[in-house]
């Protein structure tokens, strides 16, 4: 037991290269190794069958064609018998015995000492004549000692250079790996979120693997920077109205000498509390939300939840001499959040009614198979090289359009953006400076 686990533990440590290295490593030496035992079996069974063959037909030629006749030719000897067995020409190897009895048509051997010979006789047409091709076996053993000494000498070199060349393609191939790991180690120390994978250009698998993590590092670096002005920002509103409340504290403490300057400042603690309070909740309810994956969703009627909050806000609009006007089909079922939609249609509505100069619309209808509600102020617009930045969290538009009652805390829109995304639902800003605003949010 105590061994497996060192093993494990030694193989958990060996760098991937030298493990991949290793592992075809093997695998070539074993093949190489079946493909020359292979060889010495193959070569010889092969090679004396092909030679046999060979043997007959060029017998068998020279025996149909007399002329052709020569001593030796291809490694084989030929000698011209008579029909009594008497040579009449050609040449023999030593050690063949010239006795031996003629037979047509049979390939034989003949085994002398430490020789070996096939022979083979053929008679020829219309004579009295014999041809006998004789092949000395040794020259077999010779090709095949020549084959394998080149084998040895270059399957050893053969082998370095795919072992090499392949832990070098190895190595290169894992240097994304390598600046990988070097990154993400720079980043963790130097908290430079900025910095980025350098790899040359390229398509295999590795290469693709570090621009996805180049593409995570700017996502992250993204998400770092906007944690970061968002942290800022927090600081920076909550600031303002804690400076307020203490400021009036110690001056109502030292200079209040009735009832009616306690109350003013009394008003005022309460109005920069309020402040405080509905940031602090905007703020909760942004992390509640993007924390949210998986939001419960359940059927319900859009048209009656818009109606409910235009009634809750109707106090609001004759206060401030505000005309609506709305046009709201009835019955639009739609897959949501009652509590999230509430929550948006009430930012969009306030939205409204803080920028608006006397009216506001209000529309929800059907187009195709989507639900459009289009909320529509006629207030002083937004410039177009802003409307991108809206739905960013504290942003607000220019002093003109934010002033004393208008100026809220700048979280609103974001809400609304996360809410929308959470229902797979699309928003859309179309302004004409000191004309109209129109927000229009669509549910597939």
């Amino acid at each position: 037991m105590w061994l497996k686990k060192m093993r494990t533990k030694f193989q958990r440590h060996i760098p991937i290269t030298l493990k991949v290295t290793l592992w075809y490593s093997s695998f070539i030496l074993l093949l190489m190794i079946s493909s020359i035992i292979l060889t010495l079996i193959l070569s010889s069974s092969l090679g004396m069958s092909v030679s046999q063959q060979q043997l007959k037909k060029s017998v068998d030629d020279v025996a149909k064609y007399p002329e052709k006749f020569e001593s030796f030719e291809s490694g084989i000897f030929y000698i011209n018998y008579d029909n009594s067995g008497e040579i009449l020409a050609g040449k023999y190897p030593l050690g063949f015995n010239l006795k031996l009895k003629l037979e047509e048509n049979s390939i034989r051997l003949y085994e002398k000492n430490d020789y070996q010979f096939y022979y083979y006789d053929s008679k020829i047409k219309n004579s009295n004549y014999w041809i006998r091709g004789v092949y000395p076996i040794n020259h077999l053993a010779q090709d095949r000692d020549r084959t394998m000494a080149i084998i040895f000498i270059f399957s050893p070199i053969f082998f370095l250079i795919v072992v090499l060349g392949g832990k070098e393609i190895l190595k290169r191939g894992f240097i994304p790996v390598k600046q990988i790991s070097k990154t993400a180690l720079d980043i963790t120390k130097s908290q430079d979120f900025s910095k980025r994978i350098e790899i040359e250009e390229g398509s295999d698998e590795i290469h693709k693997m570090a621009k996805t993590f180049n593409t995570m590092f700017d996502s992250i670096e993204a998400s770092y920077i906007r944690e970061k002005q968002f942290n800022s920002n927090v600081s920076h509103e909550l600031k303002t109205p804690i400076s307020v409340i203490l400021a009036e504290s110690s001056y109502s403490l030292e200079h209040v000498n009735n009832l009616e300057e306690a109350k003013e400042s009394f008003e005022v603690i309460k109005r920069q509390s309020k402040k405080m309070s509905e940031l602090i909740s905007q703020i909760m309810m942004l992390s509640k939300i993007e924390n949210t994956y998986n939001l419960e969703l359940v059927d319900l009627n859009l048209s009656t939840l818009v109606d409910n909050t235009l009634i809750d806000n109707s106090i609001i609009f004759k206060e401030r001499n505000i005309n609506l006007n709305k046009d709201i089909q009835k019955d639009i079922i739609i897959s949501g959040n009652k509590i999230m939609l509430e929550r948006m249609l009430d930012n969009l509505i306030d939205n409204a009614i803080k920028f608006t100069k006397d009216n506001v619309s209000v529309n929800l209808f059907k187009n195709d198979n989507k639900v459009v509600l289009e909320i529509i102020d006629n207030g002083m617009g937004i410039s177009e090289k802003n409307i991108d930045f809206i739905f960013n969290r504290f942003y607000q538009e220019n002093v003109s359009r934010n002033k004393g009652k208008n100026q809220g805390s700048g979280l609103g829109l974001s809400l609304v953006k996360e809410i929308v995304k959470l229902h797979h639902a699309e928003i859309k800003v179309e302004s004409l400076p000191k004309n109209y605003t129109k927000f229009t949010v669509s549910f597939n």
